[in-house]
Order: C-alpha cells, then sequence, then structure tokens
C-alpha cells in the first residue's frame, strides 16, 4: 500500500531532526563531520609536524653558519701563508692578529720553527668561537731559502 512508498520529506525531517539532537548522521546513516577526538589529533599531528619543520630550520641554520665561519677562518689562515710566500726567508717569524668578521672575532696565530738553517715550516692556526662553541682551523706550509742573484736571504714558501 501507500504506508511501504518511500516518503523523502518525512526522511529530511528525521535526519534535520537528529542533527539538531546530536546524533549528526548523514544520508544513507553514515556519520558526518568530526569528533573532538578526530580534532584533537588531528591538532596533535600538525603540531608535530611543524616542531619537526622547527628543528629541520635550526639545524639549517647552524650548518650555514658553521660553513660561513669555516670560510672565513681558511680565508684568513691562507692569507697569512700567502704573506709568508711573499716574504724573505728571514722576516718570517711568529705572530698573531685578531679580525672582526659578521660579528664574530677570529685569532690568526703564525707559529714559525726552523728546520736547519734553510727551511722554516710555518703553521697558522684561525681560532674563533661562535654560538656553537670554540673551533679552529690548521694550515701549515715549509718555507725554503732559495738561491737569488740579487738577494741570497730572500726563500720562498713551497706548500
Amino acid at each position: 500500500g501507500h504506508r511501504d512508498r518511500p516518503r523523502p520529506h518525512l526522511d529530511l525531517k528525521r535526519e534535520h531532526l537528529a542533527m539538531i539532537r546530536g546524533d549528526a548522521r548523514g544520508p544513507g546513516g553514515d556519520e558526518s563531520g568530526l569528533t573532538i577526538d578526530e580534532t584533537m589529533f588531528s591538532v596533535a599531528l600538525l603540531a608535530v609536524a611543524f616542531l619537526g619543520l622547527a628543528e629541520v630550520q635550526a639545524f639549517s641554520s647552524r650548518g650555514l653558519s658553521l660553513g660561513r665561519n669555516h670560510e672565513i677562518a681558511t680565508m684568513l689562515a691562507t692569507e697569512q701563508i700567502e704573506d709568508v710566500r711573499r716574504s724573505s726567508f728571514t722576516s718570517v717569524v711568529s705572530g698573531s692578529s685578531t679580525r672582526t668578521t659578521g660579528g664574530v672575532r677570529f685569532t690568526v696565530s703564525r707559529t714559525v720553527t726552523a728546520i736547519g738553517t734553510s727551511n722554516k715550516r710555518v703553521d697558522v692556526v684561525s681560532t674563533w668561537t661562535d654560538r656553537f662553541g670554540t673551533r679552529s682551523i690548521r694550515l701549515a706550509s715549509l718555507l725554503t731559502r732559495a738561491s737569488n742573484p740579487g738577494d741570497p736571504q730572500i726563500g720562498r714558501a713551497h706548500v
């Protein structure tokens, strides 16, 4: 009979009343929307993801800073070695200097050790302290007295 016929308008009214009562079921009896537990889980998952991204960013920043400072320290030490190569054998002596670059203070120390009468070992250490601690790099060179018709005291470094 006519009681077995579907009545779409009554089904819509039942769904509407169910939603008002808090029994949120969509068409076909499916649950729609998110429960508080699902929402909290999603927020926690996003928080963990963002913390992971922050850690990656901090790690990248550290690597960039260390790389930049290492590059500057290497450049300063290389300058010292180049100065030695341009200097006369007798004028190459130990010493140190400081330079501040990018807010970081670098100390460059040159230690000269005589090896016999015609050779000198030159060790250059460039040291700096940044937010990650004290770091240093070391370069070494051997300076040999070379014969020069104009000045027998001139030597050149051989790296």
